[in-house]
C-alpha cells in the first residue's frame, strides 16, 4: 500500500483544515495517510489513518513527506525525510 506522512503545523485552523482535504483526497486514491503522534489528536481521526511516532523512522516505508505550515514545520519534515534519503524541495 502506498503510504505518504503528513506534517501539519495544527496551531492554525486553516492548516488542519487543509490537512483534512488531503488527507481525503489520498485516501480517494487509495494512499494511506500517517501522521505524527504529537499531530494526530488536533487533526483528529477523519485525518489520521495511520498515527507513528515522531522518531527517526517516522517516514520509513512513505513515497512522500508533505508538509503544511511555515518554516519551522518545513523544517521538521525535511529532517523526518532526510533520516529516511529522501531529497527535499521546498
Amino acid at each position: 500500500m502506498r503510504e505518504v506522512l503528513l506534517v501539519v503545523h495544527t496551531g492554525h485552523q486553516s492548516n488542519i483544515d487543509l490537512a483534512r482535504q488531503v488527507a481525503g483526497r489520498l485516501a480517494v486514491g487509495g494512499v494511506t495517510t500517517r501522521v505524527l503522534d504529537d499531530e494526530a489528536r488536533d487533526l483528529g481521526p477523519s485525518c489520521c489513518t495511520k498515527v507513528v511516532p515522531a522518531d527517526d523512522h517516522a517516514a520509513e516505508g512513505t513515497e512522500l513527506v508533505l508538509v503544511l505550515g511555515g518554516d519551522g514545520t518545513l523544517l521538521r519534515g525535511a529532517e523526518l525525510a532526510a533520516r529516511r534519503g529522501f531529497r527535499c524541495w521546498a
